[in-house]
């Protein structure tokens, strides 16, 4: 009876790189082959068979490696072949505002969610001012992109790439999201509209931003991101709700910002000076520096002719009385004074006016609110 190949030490061989060797020819391999049919000695799988499993096995098993995103096994899933139980799996993997991962397919299905409440709409007029408004009773939002999608009892469509969505979602208070227009269209005899909110504070008229009060320097006054009148019109409609910041004293004349400094008491000049002034020891003599001043450069007291005196020893510096240069009062003291550098106006503190100072607030709504509101 011939011996049967050794099928072990082939593969073994087979993984030290001696392949020619060790391979039996065709004859003996059928022999072989034969002979053990009916035998459970048959070499394990594992030692010659390294063709993975099937795609569908590594699927319905929860494979790892898919579920933690990995690319090269991903690319290899045909679409078809993707289970609702996977795309679940891929989907929580990645952010709920983020782009849908390459190579995968996205069911809209589960991403896109209904909101059902009671929803405002109100588009923003070129001059920002807010337009007509109008009522949806809820949205759709695609968890994916971020897209949200508006249908509303409307004939045409809306003069605006922008609008103000509003809505209570949490049962308490509205919040509001300045949505940018995508597209719009008609569908079933209704209005569609798409869009995103708007996250950057330099395209959203409504950012905290352009709603905080900041000083404009043309003109020496608080001011906005957006014209007051504008400010005014969103919070008659409760869009934006008005708060006290500060209140400040302002120019009686312009209710400008004024700048407070030491002035004159008697013209509220701040362009006064004081002279330096020379104290004797000797003699107790009080006087301007240059009377003291000799043509050989030395210092020498106009009084008792004393020569050569030294600072600290024979004498020291005092400062004089203030003289303003504007009107020339001489050995006054300075007082707080105001001056408004927009019409020129001088004026004493009790003569300014009070001012208060307000912000705006604006509830803002973002897309996970939305999506909150839909589970």
């Amino acid at each position: 009876m011939p011996t049967s190949p050794n099928f072990k030490r082939v593969a073994t061989k087979r993984g030290r790189g001696s392949r020619a060797s060790a391979l039996p020819n065709n004859a003996s391999r059928a022999t072989a082959l034969a002979n053990h049919a009916q035998r459970d000695s048959v070499l394990p799988t594992t030692a010659f068979d390294a063709s993975p499993l099937p795609m569908t096995q590594a699927l319905a098993s929860g494979n790892s490696d898919l579920a933690s995103g990995n690319s090269d096994l991903a690319s290899s899933v045909s679409a078809p072949t993707m289970s609702a139980q996977v795309i679940r799996q891929d989907e929580s993997a990645h952010p709920l505002d983020g782009p849908a991962p390459t190579g995968r397919r996205i069911n809209t299905t589960i991403s896109t969610q209904s909101v059902r409440c009671a929803m405002s709409v109100i588009p923003v007029r070129i001059d920002q001012t807010p337009g007509e408004i109008c009522e949806t009773p809820g949205c759709t939002v695609d968890r994916v992109n971020g897209t949200i999608s508006i249908t509303m009892q409307r004939d045409e469509q809306l003069p605006t790439r922008m609008v103000v969505i509003a809505a209570n979602l949490n049962g308490r208070f509205p919040t509001f999201a300045t949505l940018r227009i995508a597209d719009q269209y008609r569908m079933d005899g209704q209005l569609r509209i798409e869009g995103t909110i708007v996250n950057e504070p330099a395209d959203d008229f409504l950012s905290a931003q352009k709603l905080s009060p900041r000083i404009e320097a043309q003109n020496f006054s608080f001011g906005y991101g957006a014209p007051r009148e504008v400010l005014k019109q969103w919070e008659s409609i409760g869009v934006i709700r008005r708060y006290l910041v500060d209140r400040i004293l302002t120019c009686p004349g312009c209710n400008s910002i004024p700048t407070w400094r030491n002035a004159c008491p008697g013209c509220g000049s701040a362009r006064f000076e004081t002279r330096q002034l020379i104290h004797h020891f000797a003699c107790a003599h009080i006087g301007e520096t240059h009377s003291f001043e000799t043509p050989e450069g030395g210092l020498s007291c106009p009084k008792c002719r004393a020569k050569h005196l030294i600072v600290g020893a024979d004498f020291q510096y005092t400062s004089g009385p203030l003289e303003c240069l504007d009107c020339a009062e001489s050995g006054c003291q300075p007082v707080l004074g105001c001056m408004c550098h927009r019409c020129m106006h001088r004026f004493a503190p009790s003569e300014a006016t009070e001012m208060e100072v307000h912000g705006y607030h604006f509830e803002r709504m973002d897309l996970l609110d939305l999506v909150a509101a839909s589970q």
